[in-house]
């Protein structure tokens, strides 16, 4: 699903639209994208029980938001010399 959370898209709204836009929604944007490239190159995600991934579950749950339908549950481990990326 390609949408853009500007101008007439009105499937999707989080900062507002027109006048009422938020000012901050291109740093919310950044911010989004620093904290996930941060989380996926400080750890090493694997599966718990050895679950491989064409076994997971990814159908859409229904809600106002945007959500799986069963929880995917993943183990993070901590690489090496990557503390500094954490603080």
């Amino acid at each position: 699903m390609d949408l853009m959370a500007m101008g007439g898209c009105f499937e999707l709204l989080p900062f507002g639209s027109g006048r009422r836009e938020c000012p901050t929604i291109v740093l919310g944007l950044y911010e989004l994208e620093l904290v996930v490239a941060r989380l996926v190159h400080a750890f090493k995600w694997t599966t718990p029980d050895g679950v491989v991934p064409e076994e997971l579950d990814m159908s859409d749950g229904f809600g106002l938001t945007a959500s799986c339908a069963a929880w995917l549950r993943t183990h993070g481990d901590a690489l090496v010399g990557t503390s500094s990326l954490l603080q």
